[in-house]
Order: structure tokens, then C-alpha cells, then sequence
């Protein structure tokens, strides 16, 4: 492929990866706004509640999570020529960073809670399942906002034209 065609499609794919990962920034703090929400909601309404989230979770939260890895794992591929090989790199660390944090701790304390788990004990007290996700989603949150961060320094260093100085 043609430098100047790779670069094109490269910086389709980086505005691509840039959204998605904006997307999914501004949905992360949706999902928090919704999970703090949980602590005032009965016991016996939290198993609706839950069901209805993980339909959610299954037509919204996924798809834009995988779009949005997808496009940035793309960059491995397709690497516009004007970036580092560590900018690329980095970000796509933080992005399995994202995917095995999600996987290993919240995605484990979801099903936890969408199996009778609950919000509240039966003392009223806050469950641990609870409790470890509102504990630790700031995490989740640091990370999706420096994805998204670091995907728009690519794009904008990748479509930012240097000037050669003047003599």
C-alpha cells in the first residue's frame, strides 16, 4: 500500500478509535451514575433492576466496548507513519489494561450481584460485591479517560503538520 493511502486510512481508523473511545469514556460515567444509583433501590426491585442492566449491558455497553477495542487494536496494524511506535504501543497496553480489569474484577462482582447477591445484606448493610465495584470503578473510569486521552494525541499528532523553521 501507498504511504500517503496508508496514512489516509490510518487516520480514518484513529478519528474512528478516537470516538469510540470517547463514547465509551462518557458511558463509563453513565454506568457509575447507574451503579451508585443501586444503594437506594429495595431488595426486592434490585433483581428487575439488574436483569434490565444486563440487557443493557448486553445491546449498548458491549458492542461499543468491542468497537471501540477493536479500533484501537487496528492501530497495531494499520500505525499512521507520522506516530512512535510507543505512542501505539501504550495505548494499546492501557487498552488490555481496560479488557482484563473488566473481565477479571467487575464483569466477576456483576454476576455476583445478578445472582441474588444483591446491593444491601439483609442488615441493610452494603454487600461486598457492591461495595468492591464502588470501591475500585474509579480505576475503570482512569483508565477509559486516558484511553480515550491518549487516542486523540494520536490523532492529533498524526493530522498536526510540523513546520520546518525558518533560516
Amino acid at each position: 500500500m501507498h504511504p500517503a493511502t496508508k496514512d489516509h486510512w490510518a487516520t480514518a481508523l484513529l478519528a474512528l478509535a478516537t470516538a469510540l473511545t470517547a463514547a465509551t469514556a462518557g458511558q463509563i460515567h453513565i454506568t457509575h451514575a447507574h451503579y451508585r444509583s443501586w444503594q437506594h433501590i429495595s431488595p426486592p426491585d434490585m433483581t428487575a433492576v439488574h436483569d434490565n442492566w444486563a440487557t443493557t449491558v448486553d445491546t449498548a455497553v458491549l458492542p461499543l466496548a468491542i468497537a471501540s477495542a477493536t479500533a484501537t487494536l487496528a492501530t497495531l496494524a494499520l500505525k499512521h507513519s507520522r506516530l512512535p511506535w510507543w505512542t501505539v504501543t501504550t495505548t494499546n497496553t492501557i487498552q488490555a489494561a481496560v479488557l482484563v480489569t473488566s473481565f477479571t474484577m467487575w464483569a466477576k462482582w456483576q454476576h455476583q450481584l445478578g445472582n441474588g447477591g444483591y446491593v444491601r445484606n439483609a442488615d441493610n448493610t452494603l454487600s461486598a460485591p457492591y461495595e468492591r465495584i464502588m470501591d475500585t470503578h474509579w480505576l475503570r473510569i482512569t483508565l477509559l479517560i486516558t484511553l480515550a486521552a491518549a487516542t486523540l494525541a494520536m490523532l492529533i499528532r498524526a493530522t498536526t503538520t510540523t513546520r520546518e523553521p525558518r533560516a
